[in-house]
């Protein structure tokens, strides 16, 4: 970053903190953990936090520790991270939280980090390579004196980015008590594991272990939204499978959410309230902008908005703003033969095979409405720009009626309430309050 100028970058464009994310941890944006990282770093401005959760015992993760350093004319103190291939050399034993517990009594080092990017920098003059480790579990292939290949042990040279924390300390004249460290530069989140952590490191192998594949990885996001659609939103849903049954048959349901659709789940449990989704189920919102009360839903729903946060200009860009697609669905019963279950799907990439689907396309700033309306069977909807789709029951069929329309009829408006909690108001686009 500093002999690629990243830090000047960054200075121009007047950006002073940054988040730092691996990108084969997908659950870490799951809900409110990476705000609330951001938020606690950004409004008492800290310059380095780490982002924790429960850490799996005897697993290959490091952990997160508060460092004391008796120097000569008081102690430092500071967040940073140990590797687990530290730990017999620091003379850590990686203990239960509990007499029987999977987790570790020391919480989780996830590579979710929070940085003051003017610390960072100076930081870095005096410690470019942070974090120098020999990580000795490692094999690699060469020849032998016969020419033959075989394996054995050898060193691998290794930098933790996370470890420059080290360079990051509080200096004061005596010995904080417990409590007491809560005003240092560096800090740490907790949280829920399978909200902050579930990464895809290795393919998986039958008969070994979920942890750290792909698949494992869509087991813990399907387990998130679960919990989503059914604390947050009041809907029925079948329970989770178990790991054999998730292997052998598939999930007992699929769902994936755009994150605009609320990205916190108290937001998105403003936006979809009550209803029901049986076993095997499927349903994507790719749409920010939706009202749905009592859905039930059997087989596959599919609801695709081409703007999902405004409409492009002349360049490409996308303008932020209500031009988007709205769907509006109340009292609602879904039923197809959705996802076919016999073929070879794979839900990890969403590359499934479906039988029928009740699928909602909007283009441009199109919107759909329907109440009190059955839609059986295999259906496409597809809305133009700058038109209204309202469904209605007639004579026991869904039936459709289109309506112009030269601005989008409502919106959601988001407040703060007393705990400053987010409550969303439906708002008719005429209502500038």
């Amino acid at each position: 970053a500093l002999d690629e100028g990243i830090f000047d970058w960054f200075k121009k464009h007047n950006r002073t903190k940054a988040l730092v994310r691996q990108i084969n941890n997908p659950v870490a944006g799951v809900d409110n953990g990476l705000l609330a990282l951001t938020g606690i770093g950004c409004q008492k401005d800290k310059d380095f936090g780490f982002a924790s959760c429960p850490r799996l015992l005897n697993t290959a993760e490091g952990m997160n520790v508060l460092v004391e350093k008796q120097v000569a004319d008081g102690f430092q103190y500071g967040i940073t991270n140990i590797e687990y291939t530290e730990f017999e050399q620091k003379g850590i034993k990686d203990m239960p939280a509990a007499p029987g517990s999977l987790y570790s009594m020391f919480p989780s080092n996830t590579n979710i980090l929070f940085i003051d990017l003017d610390a960072i920098q100076e930081a870095a003059k005096t410690c470019p390579i942070p974090g120098m480790i020999i990580n000795m579990k490692t094999s690699i292939p060469c020849l032998d004196k016969n020419g033959k290949i075989k394996e054995i042990l050898a060193g691998r040279l290794e930098s933790t980015m996370q470890n420059i924390a080290d360079c990051i300390l509080d200096k004061v004249p005596q010995r904080l008590l417990e409590g007491q460290c809560k005003d240092l530069r560096t800090f740490l989140t907790y949280n829920e594991r399978r909200k902050t952590i579930s990464v895809t490191k290795q393919s998986y192998i039958p008969g070994k272990t979920l942890v750290g594949t792909p698949e494992g990885c869509f087991f813990d996001l399907m387990e998130d939204y679960r919990d989503l659609l059914v604390d947050y939103c009041a809907m029925k849903m079948p329970k989770m499978p178990s790991h054999e049954d998730y292997i052998k048959d598939g999930p007992t349901f699929l769902i994936d959410f755009h994150p605009a659709l609320g990205g916190l789940f108290e937001v998105i449990g403003q936006k979809i309230k009550g209803g029901s989704i049986t076993r095997g189920a499927e349903w994507m919102m790719e749409i920010a902008e939706a009202d749905i009360e009592n859905l039930h839903l059997e087989g596959s729903l599919l609801i695709e908005a081409e703007n999902i946060f405004g409409k492009r200009n002349q360049e490409g860009a996308i303008v932020f703003g209500r031009e988007c697609g709205k769907c509006v669905l109340k009292n609602i019963e879904v039923k197809n033969r959705g996802i076919d279950y016999s073929a070879k799907n794979i839900y990890w990439k969403h590359k499934v095979e479906r039988i029928e689907a009740l699928q909602i396309i909007l283009r441009g700033n199109g919107e759909f409405i329907a109440e009190n309306v059955k839609f059986n069977g295999d259906m496409r909807i597809e809305v133009p720009d700058g038109k209204r789709m309202i469904a209605y029951m007639s004579e026991g069929e869904a039936t459709f009626r289109m309506e112009d329309i030269d601005q989008p009829s409502w919106h959601w408006q988001y407040e703060f309430g007393a705990e400053n909690e987010i409550i969303l108001k439906k708002r008719p686009q005429s209502d500038r309050i």
